[in-house]
């Protein structure tokens, strides 16, 4: 399958994060960077046995699916968006947002 990537949302240490749509389907995918994943040789593994648990609840934005890429040696998984009531840790680390 196909997906379409639509947007930029963030990066860190580990990979980026962009919006995509796959089947008319907004959704997030988390995309590792090569040498993460060279330091990290068991991340796929943890990612495959997290996706067939599945989430503790529907509160976490949990792994869905992962994804490749033709002629790339990177991997990523498929994860819900975050609404945007939401924030994340990097905004309340740097005090942009006060938790509630």
């Amino acid at each position: 399958m196909a997906l379409s990537v639509e947007q930029f949302l963030g990066g860190g240490g580990q990979g980026e994060v962009y919006r995509v749509t796959l089947q008319d389907q907004p959704l997030a995918l988390k995309w590792f960077f090569p040498h993460y994943l060279r330091q990290d040789n068991r991340l796929r593994e943890r990612l495959e046995r997290a996706i067939q648990t599945g989430a503790p609840s529907d509160r976490f934005l949990w792994p869905m699916e992962l994804v490749n890429a033709p002629g790339t040696a990177g991997i990523g998984y498929l994860m819900a968006l975050r609404e945007p009531r939401f924030k994340g840790m990097a905004d309340l680390v740097t005090r942009r947002v006060e938790p509630s």
